[in-house]
């Protein structure tokens, strides 16, 4: 999480371009902004370059709107405001803040800009964007901005990316910086049930219940009112609602409204509990948190009125727990119960899982209702003889949100523990191994009272630091406790604790020791520490002498730990490995155009190593990428009037073979910038690819790559009109110089090329 100013106008343009827009004009220029994954986005305005503002009235108005994402091109209009600057305002950058931040759930936004639709012709509003990296084709100017991808267009009828709408020959950056933040929002519904139902109601009693109806009781006589689910939150986890199941009777062929019907009263309870530490609900704890559901088919049927008129057999009851503001890491489990235990007030039909799922239900079997009696499922005498031994899991849902700082650790400074005291006035601190973003929560150490060496009285005060690391020792500061005095601090064998509120946010490794505050030079204080072994280059002291920290067994004699202990959280980092990984077998890695392969190749920890080039000895690759398939490489080089595909061995270098103009006349011209792509849906590798100046598109079955073999080509030889001969405008329509491939499935079975 965090905020940003970002502008994307790239300051090394060679030239500018202004984007006239007169009153009345529908049309659109924009950028796209993306999140990082699982972060919802505040967008608060930003900043515009305006290059002429001028309009028959006293001011000139101009539109910003903030869209959602939709595949890659604005989507859901999520906000629209007018904005004026005085008519005749110098080219300057003019504020657009929007009275309220606008939310994006989904992260990545848009921000566009347009004349006002209900203003003049006479009024006109310029825009400014940079070269866009121009082809030299586009007005005959060369442009030398940075390409990025993230310029849209809007025609006044339909929205393109700036690369499509100008035939991959523009991509301009606009002059306007975004005022924004990101949050991190990573909600999902965590079911316990898996597959399978077994299906009985609550309550049941030992009177009025349906099992004693059918001559069946539970074994002891309890009352069964309620059922729960053991989950398990291995990081900070905020929860949000509880959904619980239960069941439109007339789907197992009981008459409408059986069990639960207008009169029935029965409410709902459904709650939050510690876990026992046994893999138990903590009933001495009591719950955390419990919402009541009120009795009533209007309240626990909302959908099916349990009558068979729902569009679905299961009724969802929901409880909102934001109010409790429940943050759990470990063990805990969700409970669902009847408000009575008489099922003549209404009982409900619910479901566990039938095909072992997670396992970790519980079920309430009272034996002196209403007192509640949490048993889990794997350990209940009933439910064993009852269900003959199967541990469930409840049909029930939770909403939890996951901490961004999700994967938390306590990491220890030392090894065994505290061997010695060193009564030294000395500032102590040991290094901690954090990831790239880390949240310091809690510190604990140990502090000899000196009272043990005959000072007792003595005034002693500290404070707790955390240092950043600087080469292995503490650097920079980056927080300090309040003061501690003796009377505060808890002497050994003890430990003291102390917690930062909210957290302290830490890039990387970082220290955690301990100042002497005493106010008399006497009271020097004891420190414990772990001898003649080191844990992360062990403990470091500040020599007041040459004002540098240094490694404290220097002054001791022998290798030594702090024994100081952290807790603290970190942003779990994407898994990447330093091996090759999975082929790149088009544009952008993948069809969904994900520019990942799950190789940090560029990692610290990745050594790479040059193993060969190719440089073509006559042709040259502009705007084309080469692609990795089964061991080959593949790239296209292209001159003027001719073109060449070259296939090398991912190993060597090798050229295993070229598809070339001179071989294919009619596929292959010049001027090509296509990426190529490779699939292998028809069971056998494809490459497909474009043919340039030549209008062409064309397959090449590459199954030996040193021999590949036309397959097809459509062409103006054979009927193909492609992009229609001859120049309109901007556009050489008479090439395909791109033309990279998308290839999907139609009914599973049909490959189809795009």
């Amino acid at each position: 999480s965090g905020c940003d100013f970002i502008d994307y106008w790239d300051p090394n343009t060679t030239f500018n371009v202004t984007w006239r827009r007169l009153g009345g004009d529908p049309r659109q220029v924009g950028m796209r902004f993306d999140a990082p994954k699982h972060h919802a986005a505040e967008v608060n305005g930003g900043f515009v370059w305006l290059a002429q503002a001028t309009g028959a009235g006293a001011n000139v108005n101009f539109v910003v709107r903030v869209f959602d994402d939709a595949g890659g091109l604005p989507g859901n209009m999520l906000h629209m405001e007018t904005f004026s600057v005085p008519s005749g305002s110098p080219p300057d950058y003019y504020p657009f803040y929007f009275a309220s931040p606008v939310s994006v759930p989904g992260g990545t936004f848009y921000i566009t800009f347009s004349a006002d639709p209900a203003a003049p012709a006479s009024d006109t509003v310029k825009f400014l964007s940079d070269d866009g990296g121009a082809d030299p084709s586009f007005f005959g100017l060369a442009g030398t901005a940075q390409r990025n991808g993230r310029s849209v267009y809007f025609d006044g009828t339909t929205w393109f990316t700036a690369l499509d709408f100008f035939g991959g020959l523009f991509d301009p950056n606009y002059d306007f910086f975004a005022d924004f933040c990101f949050f991190f929002s990573f909600c999902q519904d965590v079911p316990a049930y898996v597959g399978g139902s077994f299906l009985l109601p609550i309550p049941d009693d030992p009177v009025n219940g349906y099992l004693a109806s059918i001559g069946a009781p539970l074994p002891g006589g309890e009352t069964w009112n309620g059922v729960g689910q053991r989950f398990v939150s291995e990081g900070p986890e905020t929860l949000k609602t509880i959904k619980f199941n239960v069941l439109d009777v007339t789907a197992i062929g009981f008459p409408p409204q059986s069990f639960y019907g207008p009169a029935s009263t029965n409410g709902i309870i459904l709650s939050i509990w510690p876990d026992d530490g046994a893999g138990g609900i903590d009933q001495v704890a009591g719950p955390l948190a419990s919402v009541t559901i009120p009795g009533g088919l209007a309240n626990i049927f909302p959908y099916t009125n349990n009558d068979g008129s729902g569009a679905t057999v299961w009724d969802t009851v929901a409880a909102d727990l934001s109010a409790f503001n429940l943050v759990m890491i470990g063990p805990w489990h969700a409970t669902a119960e009847m408000t009575s235990d008489n099922a003549a007030d209404g009982s409900v039909w619910i479901g566990w899982d039938a095909a072992g799922g997670l396992g970790g239900g519980s079920v309430n079997m009272k034996t002196a209702p209403p007192a509640d009696n949490w048993e889990t499922m794997a350990t209940s005498v009933e439910w064993q003889t009852w269900i003959s031994g199967e541990d469930n899991a409840a049909k029930m849902t939770v909403e939890r949100c996951q901490d961004e700082f999700f994967q938390c650790q306590t990491q220890l400074a030392y090894v065994g523990g505290l061997e010695a005291a060193w009564g030294l006035p000395l500032n102590i601190a040991a290094k901690f191994q954090g990831t790239q973003v880390n949240r310091l929560e809690k510190v604990r150490w140990q502090y000899v009272d000196p009272a043990l060496f005959g000072q007792d009285g003595m005034d002693y005060q500290q404070q707790i630091v955390v240092w950043a690391d600087n080469n292995g020792m503490p650097g920079a500061e980056l927080w300090r406790s309040p003061v501690l005095d003796t009377s505060q601090l808890v002497g050994y064998p003890g430990w003291n604790e102390l917690v930062i509120p909210g957290g302290l946010q830490i890039l990387g490794d970082f220290f955690v020791g301990y100042e002497d505050a005493s106010t008399n030079p006497n009271a020097f204080f004891y420190f414990g520490v772990e001898e003649d072994v080191e844990i992360r280059t062990g403990a470091k002291y500040f020599s007041t002498g040459s004002g540098i920290w240094k490694d404290l067994g220097d002054v001791i004699g022998t290798d030594a730990n702090a024994v100081i202990e952290a807790d603290f959280c970190s942003i779990p980092l994407e898994e990447r490995s330093c091996v090759p990984g999975d082929d790149w077998v088009t544009l952008g890695h993948d069809f969904a155009r994900t520019s990942a392969s799950g190789n940090s190749v560029g990692a610290p920890q990745c050594d790479l190593d040059l193993t060969w080039t190719y440089k073509h000895p006559s042709m040259v690759t502009n705007f084309a990428s080469p692609i990795i398939y089964n061991n080959t490489v593949i790239q296209s080089f292209s001159g003027a009037t001719s073109s060449e595909y070259v296939l090398l061995d991912l190993t060597s270098g090798a050229v295993l073979s070229t598809i070339n103009t001179t071989t294919y006349p009619n596929a292959l011209g010049g001027i090509v910038r296509c990426t190529p792509t490779v699939t292998d849906m028809l069971g056998f590798p494809v490459l497909l690819v474009a043919g340039g100046n030549k209008n062409a598109f064309s397959a090449f079955d590459i199954t030996d790559p040193a021999n590949p073999v036309l397959m097809w080509s459509i062409n103006s030889t054979n009927g193909w009109l492609g992009h229609v001969g001859g120049t309109t405008g901007i556009f050489n329509l008479g090439t395909i110089r791109y033309g990279t491939a998308t290839v999907v499935m139609v009914n599973g079975t049909d490959p189809v090329v795009y």
